[in-house]
């Protein structure tokens, strides 16, 4: 239905089933908070983490929920999310798996290409960790629509250095835009390198 990996029944309001936000404690102290869930399965939930792609959290990895889940449906999709997610194309849906060991989601993306050539790219972090971040550090790289690096038109440079501050809490979302490169032939971007910075001051760098 509408591309979901679930198929009937569908819940929704008129059957008293609001779509709360969820807090959802994982395996490995791993923390998910204020999420939506889209729909459920006998093995997994499936959360939104950009358009047309959705996070598939196995059952095995979930300890608790709260609100606990409607009672007596062991697959359902939110009704909200069947009429909201209605318009996403079929053929482009990506279902991701969260692997048991997985503490950070990263997403970027091309937001706007200005009239200037100015590039603005939009990283979200998925902190599933216990950690309390203070900083986030992104390099990241541009690419045009053969998949070749593109250099910015002013500066000449080929990567950008993004910066996010915190605090980050444990189980939330940080999303922000950077701006600062210039090519309009870029199509796409791609992080290289994240160095996380958490409260206690260490550090530690993902390639």
């Amino acid at each position: 239905m509408f591309a979901f990996p679930v198929d009937n029944p569908v819940i929704g309001e008129e059957w008293g089933y609001q779509n709360p936000d969820y807090d959802i404690v994982l395996t490995n102290g791993r923390l998910a908070n204020q999420v939506s869930i889209v729909c459920v399965d006998s093995l997994a939930m499936y959360i939104v983490i950009d358009t047309e792609i959705l996070l598939k959290i196995p059952k095995s990895q979930v300890v608790s929920t709260d609100p606990i889940l409607p009672e007596g449906y062991q697959s359902f999709i939110y009704r909200n999310y069947v009429e909201g997610y209605s318009k996403w194309n079929p053929d482009k849906i990506r279902v991701v798996d969260l692997k048991p060991s997985c503490k950070y989601i990263v997403r970027v993306r091309i937001s706007d290409i200005d009239s200037c050539e100015g590039v603005s790219a939009n990283i979200r972090l998925y902190n599933l960790s216990k950690n309390r971040l203070k900083y986030a550090l992104y390099t990241v790289k541009y690419y045009n629509a053969v998949n070749d690096l593109v250099s910015s038109e002013i500066g000449n440079y080929t990567s950008l250095r993004c910066k996010a501050t915190g605090f980050i809490e444990p189980g939330t979302i940080d999303s922000g835009n950077w701006d600062g490169f210039y090519n309009s032939t870029a199509r796409s971007v791609k992080i290289s390198s994240l160095t996380l910075t958490y409260s206690s001051g260490n550090q530690e760098t993902f390639q």
